[in-house]
């Protein structure tokens, strides 16, 4: 979606313009190094604002679906599987938040 938006818009579940399809895509660039950088470096204690920031993602975009559900054209794939993407952004970074807590608190009891 950062390059060339205009063959992408077309797959999205709403209707874009082509500035907003780039910064979608500078997010999803900016957040996949994020991830590539942290598993690279094994840093899991560097991670819980990025994981925290994206489990509220999750939740927002949830309670957003929830809310407006007609803002979607459910009748397209990419409607499916933008939720699939949300509810698993939600569960998995939920799950990653809850880890490094842990390890933060066994390393702190021990």
């Amino acid at each position: 979606m950062l390059l060339l938006p205009e063959m992408r818009i077309p797959l999205w579940p709403w209707n874009l313009s082509v500035r907003t399809s780039q910064a979608i895509g500078a997010w999803g660039v900016s957040i996949g190094i994020i991830a590539i950088q942290a598993s690279w470096e094994n840093g899991w204690e560097l991670l819980p604002p990025f994981l925290v920031s994206c489990t509220l993602y999750g939740i927002l975009q949830t309670i957003n679906l929830v809310r407006h559900p007609a803002t979607l054209d459910w009748s397209r794939f990419s409607a499916v599987a933008y939720t699939i993407f949300i509810v698993s952004v939600l569960l998995a970074e939920a799950y990653g938040t809850w880890t490094v807590w842990r390890m933060k608190h066994d390393r702190a009891s021990s």
